[in-house]
């Protein structure tokens, strides 16, 4: 199986995030906060929020943005068909990738397993 990131995946309508605030299905889990909601794509997509007011630099949010969009890459074909956001909330910019990468992917398999057992 091939791992990609197609752009299908990505969140950008700004109507289709919004939605997914409105909807509250909330995860969170350390450093982050997953917003998620049933949709009727063939597949999980993602939205990624970064806020400069929690890292300064754009050369660490870019670094934030590129580990979780491999671990959704990673964890996308297990993920139910949703429109997800994830936000990062932490105030420490010197995370290790290790650690950042490690969060998230709990987070997703907290997600995962919350919906697997709602149906």
């Amino acid at each position: 199986m091939r791992l990609i990131f197609p752009s299908a995946s990505h969140l950008r309508n700004k109507a289709d995030i919004d939605a997914v605030f409105a909807n509250r299905n909330k995860y969170v889990f350390r450093h982050f906060i997953l917003y998620s909601r049933l949709s009727a794509h063939p597949s999980a997509r993602i939205a990624i929020l970064v806020a400069k007011k929690k890292i300064k630099s754009a050369v660490g949010r870019n670094t934030v943005r590129r580990i979780v969009k491999e671990s959704f890459r990673h964890a996308r074909s297990t993920l139910p068909n949703a429109d997800i956001v994830i936000v990062y909330r932490s105030k420490s910019p010197k995370l290790e990738k290790a650690e950042l990468r490690k969060c998230i992917d709990q987070l997703f398999a907290n997600y995962r397993e919350c919906q697997n057992k709602s149906h």
